[in-house]
């Protein structure tokens, strides 16, 4: 079915293509995407994939940096590091980028999400620490966060390597969590919609709910984004998918476009997903701007990692084309209208 629909994609695209010229996405925008801002951090010029928190008063973000690219590309084999940045309430830096330690030789720590669960500061990675990288051997990790004497230290650290007590055989990415009663949870799968949950120090992750939701999506398949916060008595996250289409901005070559929306899940297990967007969040500047040397294989990128909810709005920080560090505001209230209900499957 999968299948099917992407040629049908392709097809559409050639026609699109034959008929009026290219899609140009940025000609579709969002009315409740409010503003877009770029964040530079100094002496990080191709930082990405950026995470948010407000943590005692003040917020702190994450990103990814890939520090030793393979060319031609290899990306088990690239190295890729994480840092931390403190930034005031408009989002520019106010401190050095304080790079983390994972104590080991080669580092490919990847995309980072930052959150606060109970009383602690905790960032959710993935990571692979073979001596020669395979892609099985990426596994996610959880560690809390340590701010003391002006730098950030790792505690508490472990790899979730065994998925209901069963080894895991693929590369494990882009996992949402989110704190429940003060417990770490993790969505695994969104469609239908797979939490984990799992003590602290344990490799093990045990499934806390599974729910069957229909969802009804037309650009590729659902996978995580931020983690996700309380609104209103639900859960709110934004989420990733991506096909690959032809479009003014890939100057008509077929490639992978990423596309984000927002999902709504109730607070109590099953976990039940209850809205979601029925189209993608587009903003005008999404997919045009600055290109770069691609580090795998040509795409056009936005990739939600971090989300923040005060007052009428709604803060998402993503990142573009695996080189630069946005932040988007969104207006609240028009955000959760757009979404359409969904109903769970029993």
């Amino acid at each position: 079915m999968m299948k099917f629909f992407i040629n049908t994609c392709l097809v559409f695209s050639c026609l699109v293509a034959n008929l009026f010229g290219y899609v140009d996405l940025d000609k579709y925008p969002s009315d409740f995407v409010l503003d877009l801002k770029k964040i530079d951090i100094p002496g990080h010029p191709d930082a990405f994939n950026p995470s948010i928190v407000r943590w005692e008063g003040s917020l702190l973000m994450s990103f990814r940096e890939v520090s030793k690219p393979c060319f031609p590309a290899i990306p088990s084999a690239s190295e890729s590091s994480i840092g931390l940045v403190w930034l005031d309430d408009d989002f520019n830096p106010i401190s050095d980028a304080y790079m983390l330690d994972f104590g080991s030789a080669i580092s490919r720590a990847e995309d980072p999400r930052l959150l606060v669960v109970g009383n602690d500061l905790c960032i959710v990675y993935s990571n692979n620490t073979e001596e020669v990288a395979t892609d099985c051997g990426f596994c996610m990790w959880i560690a809390k966060l340590l701010f003391y004497q002006d730098e950030f230290y790792l505690y508490d650290n472990w790899k979730l390597a065994y998925l209901d007590g069963e080894q895991h055989l693929k590369r494990e990415k882009n996992w949402v969590p989110f704190d429940f009663n003060g417990r770490l949870c993790l969505s695994y799968r969104i469609s239908p919609h797979k939490v984990f949950f799992t003590m602290y120090h344990s490799e093990i992750c045990y499934t806390l709910s599974e729910s069957n939701t229909p969802v009804k999506w037309k650009w590729g398949e659902l996978r995580g984004g931020t983690p996700a916060i309380d609104i209103n008595g639900r859960y709110l996250s934004i989420f990733h998918s991506n096909i690959e289409i032809a479009t003014t901005h890939s100057e008509g070559k077929v490639m992978p476009h990423y596309f984000m929306g927002a999902y709504l899940f109730s607070n109590q297990p099953p976990f039940e997903i209850t809205h979601i967007s029925s189209r993608p969040i587009i903003a005008k500047g999404f997919y045009s701007g600055e290109q770069y040397p691609y580090y795998w294989r040509p795409t056009q990128v936005v990739f939600p990692c971090g989300i923040l909810a005060k007052g009428n709005n709604i803060w998402i920080t993503y990142g573009r084309q695996d080189h630069e560090i946005w932040v988007a505001k969104l207006d609240r209230v028009k955000l959760l209208m757009s979404l359409s209900p969904v109903l769970s499957e029993k």
